[in-house]
């Protein structure tokens, strides 16, 4: 038996609910036990409208968990110039290190989370509605630590901004195109890349690969207006 002395009536539905379906905590549940600044940051980061306006579900915090690999991610770059892991157990691992940072830590949680919600705010701005048809977690992750470092290398004038999103709404058209096709695809570079977003999509070597090739695929972009491989 468990009980529970403090707990809102959203809560009791969503766990009655559970138990019903006999459904296991998923990650974004589990994170949302945990305590401390950079748990409460994710939480505040998935209030952004950037995120709030994805087409990716509310319920049992997707958009946390999403925030939460975004801003892991964008802490190991800094740190060790380097992506990270997503599972749930390196999550939690990395709450626990920001969980009341101090010295130097706390500069870099101040620094780094300041920038990541700016970061935010750009791809809001240049994407505008057009975000509620981003849903596939692992290109938004990918897009956003992608933007994150053009937005690092300086500021984007409005031109650059439109020619990011303009890239991302296409490439993103073209891989639900091929998708469609099955057997019949033709362009091997978006199978390749598909492959990466739908194959281990949190493991650390697929976020760098989709990272190296979207670099590739926007450089193709800039110069040609296609998708590479078309």
């Amino acid at each position: 038996m468990t009980v529970f002395d403090e707990a809102d009536d959203d809560y009791l539905r969503d766990l009655f609910i559970r138990l019903q379906w006999g459904l296991l905590l998923n990650t974004g549940e589990k994170l949302h036990a945990a305590t401390g600044k950079m748990k409460n940051f994710v939480w505040n980061f998935a209030n952004q409208s950037f995120i709030t306006n994805l087409g990716i579900p509310e319920r049992r915090y997707a958009r946390q968990t999403l925030c939460a690999q975004i801003t892991l991610n964008v802490f190991t770059r800094a740190k060790l110039d380097s992506f990270a892991r997503t599972r749930y157990e390196d999550l939690m691992h990395f709450f626990a290190e920001f969980e009341q940072p101090q010295g130097k830590d706390e500069k870099a949680f101040q620094t780094t989370t300041r920038q990541i919600l700016a970061v935010a705010d750009k791809l809001w701005t240049g994407f505008g509605k057009e975000t509620k048809v981003l849903r596939s977690r692992s290109y938004i992750l990918s897009v956003y630590l992608f933007f994150y470092e053009l937005v690092a290398d300086g500021d984007l004038t409005a031109a650059e901004q439109k020619k990011f999103a303009d890239f991302v709404f296409k490439l993103m058209k073209r891989l639900r195109d091929e998708s469609r096709l099955g057997i019949d695809r033709k362009n091997r570079e978006l199978y390749s890349f598909d492959t990466m977003l739908s194959s281990a999509p949190g493991e650390k070597y697929q976020v760098e690969r989709r990272h190296e090739k979207l670099g590739e695929y926007y450089d193709y972009f800039k110069k040609t207006g296609k998708i590479k491989g078309d």
